[in-house]
């Protein structure tokens, strides 16, 4: 049931006249008749009686037009809304970062974007892992940086490949393997790992877990880490070895070492994401800028 026609007849029974009604709408006096044909036919009685000379309404028609009438305000506050909350959008972009993996990459996307669009606002906002994705996904953020680890989220967003981020052993310096310039994931199957806790990074367990499975070995477990900050004291405090991404590196003691992994697919992806059903057009105005600088 089109609300436009409900507009139109509520228009009608102000004039009770076809020709003044249709050029007071905007349309020709067929296509006002149709119109309100076609409301009858679907509401299964007539709203006006009609002969040569005039135009009324009819018991049943006068009958609804306060509920017409209802029904066409708010549809037309739901579209006002809609428009103020468009306009809002098309002037504002939220980004949701890992501070760690994006630090260096963004203060320039930033600045480029802010240059190329200084009438929309940029905001960012630094996430955990599990953060930033669940930010995403309540609409809370428009574009997640973060690291590609969950296949799910496939399902529900775009992504944009940024680079690749390979994993390294991570262990105290006078650590008997911090001897070695490189190292085999699946030689360390005697190590005690530092891993994170399936509760607070649930995808990112199972990721390791796959790379364990491929290396052909179950890992014995030391802690589980629900922090990053967590992890760090225990590898610096010897509690085992962990797997870590490259670019935590400059984040760390010196009193650690990272040794590179042999096996080429231990590694993984750092990508933005943005939902498939996000109306922004900013996202598409940012994607073209990081196109442009790959």
């Amino acid at each position: 049931m089109k609300v436009e026609y409900m507009a139109e007849c509520l228009v009608l029974a102000q004039t009770l006249n076809f020709s003044a009604a249709a050029r007071q709408i905007g349309i020709s006096q067929p296509v006002l008749s149709a119109h309100v044909k076609a409301l009858e036919k679907e509401l299964g009685f007539a709203l006006f009686a009609r002969d040569k000379h005039s135009v009324s309404l009819t018991e049943m028609g006068a009958g609804l037009m306060a509920s017409m009438t209802q029904v066409v305000e708010r549809y037309d506050s739901m579209m006002q809304h809609a428009g103020k909350l468009q306009a809002k959008l098309s002037s504002a972009l939220s980004i949701g970062y890992l501070y760690n993996a994006f630090r260096d990459l963004l203060p320039d996307v930033a600045s480029s974007f802010s240059n190329a669009h200084p009438d929309i606002e940029l905001h960012m906002r630094s996430f955990g892992i599990k953060g930033v994705t669940d930010a995403l996904a309540q609409g809370l953020i428009d574009v997640a940086f973060t690291i590609d680890v969950d296949p799910a989220l496939h399902e529900i967003c775009h992504s944009f490949k940024l680079g690749e981020d390979p994993l390294c052993c991570v262990v105290r310096k006078d650590d008997p393997l911090a001897r070695y310039d490189v190292v085999k994931l699946a030689d360390l199957s005697g190590e005690s790992f530092i891993l994170p806790h399936p509760a607070d990074s649930g995808n990112f367990a199972k990721f390791y877990d796959s790379l364990f499975q491929r290396a052909g070995f179950a890992p014995r477990t030391s802690m589980q880490y629900r922090e990053i900050d967590t992890r760090y004291l225990a590898i610096e405090a010897g509690e085992g070895i962990a797997l870590v991404g490259k670019h935590f590196e400059r984040a760390m003691d010196d009193d650690v070492k990272f040794i590179p992994l042999a096996e080429d697919y231990c590694k993984y992806d750092f990508v933005a994401l943005w939902l498939k059903s996000n109306p922004n057009a900013n996202v598409g105005r940012l994607l073209e800028l990081l196109g442009k600088n790959e």
